[in-house]
């Protein structure tokens, strides 16, 4: 039984089209499935194992393939987050939604008021501007995480054509409206050990995303003292994030295999009526 195949359908117009077609419509809902989602009776919880399929799923636990939609009825964070991905899918995700590099810059001491609004991070160092990294490479600031004093920046172009610099960074220009890319007035840090300054500078998904403490609770960060607020604390990485993320959706709830056939006829007959 296909899911929308038991949908009524209705006239709809496509553009400017004079004549209509009948579709499915979408728009009909019925509560059965949660009305009995709290039912220990019908349901039961399911690991979703790496590689499985809403359809092959469905095969291993009712001997059918057409039962794949009640996965999604009943369990809210399927529909929000979609079908959990395989562990390679996730790392080919996190490239793709995290392609650049970071660097998270300690305001201890020499930087302590470069990270309020009135300061060079929040308003000289700003999405889009550009800043030279070790005098070689050309970069783009992407956008700014102050919660954890974090710079997200995308390689635009290197003399020496490479991109080592973003990931080896210990030195940083930036434009402040009156000498460009000058170093004896606009380099990032105010004193002579550039390096000292700089944390985790690592291709972006493999960047924080966040801190946790001991007890894997999320904690705040004082971006004015990195070295102080760090210690103790782990990193969640971006990848890990989404991994996180992947995992949560991973336990559904199932209709038992002795009461999924009658379960989906009788939604199949309130949604035609």
């Amino acid at each position: 039984m296909a899911y929308f195949n038991n949908f009524p359908l209705v006239p709809y117009y496509f553009g400017s089209e004079k004549t209509f077609n009948y579709i499915e419509n979408i728009g009909v809902y019925v509560d059965l499935i949660d009305q009995l989602v709290d039912d220990v009776s019908f349901y039961s919880n399911h690991v979703i194992k790496d590689g499985d399929r809403p359809d092959t799923l469905s095969y291993q636990l009712y001997g059918s393939t057409e039962y794949y939609w009640t996965f999604f009825l009943s369990n809210p964070s399927l529909r929000e987050c979609g079908w959990p991905l395989t562990r390679q899918d996730v790392e080919e995700k996190a490239k793709v939604f995290y392609p650049n590099y970071s660097v998270q810059i300690d305001g201890t001491h020499r930087v302590k008021d470069l990270f309020t609004s009135s300061t060079i991070l929040g308003k000289r160092l700003s999405p889009g501007q550009q800043v030279i990294i070790n005098d070689n490479t050309i970069a783009s600031v992407v956008h700014l995480n102050l919660d954890i004093g974090q710079v997200v920046l995308k390689y635009v172009s290197s003399l020496s054509d490479n991109k080592s610099s973003m990931t080896s960074i210990n030195k940083m220009y930036f434009d402040n409206g009156l000498y460009p890319f000058d170093p004896s007035y606009i380099r990032y840090t105010y004193s002579s050990s550039y390096g000292s300054g700089f944390y985790n500078n690592v291709v972006e998904y493999n960047a924080p995303h966040h801190y946790t403490n001991n007890s894997g609770e999320r904690i705040d960060i004082d971006p004015f003292d990195l070295t102080t607020s760090l210690a103790g604390s782990t990193a969640v990485t971006n990848q890990e994030y989404l991994e996180g993320q992947n995992e949560s959706v991973k336990t559904i709830r199932i209709i038992k295999p002795n009461s999924v056939r009658k379960i989906a006829q009788e939604f199949a007959r309130l949604v035609r009526n």
